[in-house]
């Protein structure tokens, strides 16, 4: 699955994470967010929510340090409202 952020197209991959407290990663560089594929599935669209905000917030300009507890309230909020990844227009 792929994904555009501001432009940008990541590819979405699902992986078993060795990290027991860690469902998700963006990386920038690669333009690839990995997804926990052993979580559950509402844990991964909260995750992927979050991992979009990153990719926004990045190429709007803010490359630095985010703050990781607004990140999490802002996805949560949308997650909460009924946003999953089925409401993003992910391309094959």
């Amino acid at each position: 699955m792929k994904i555009k952020i501001c432009g940008i197209v990541y590819e979405i991959i699902l992986e078993d994470s060795p990290h027991y407290d860690q469902w998700g990663n963006i990386n920038h560089q690669k333009c690839v967010i990995t997804l926990d594929g052993k979580a559950q599935k509402q844990c991964r669209d909260a995750t992927f929510i979050h991992e979009v905000i990153h990719g926004i917030l990045v190429h709007t300009g803010d490359i630095g340090e985010h703050d990781e507890t607004l990140v999490r309230r802002i996805a949560n909020g949308l997650f909460q409202a009924g946003i999953t990844m089925e409401s993003f227009n992910l391309e094959e």
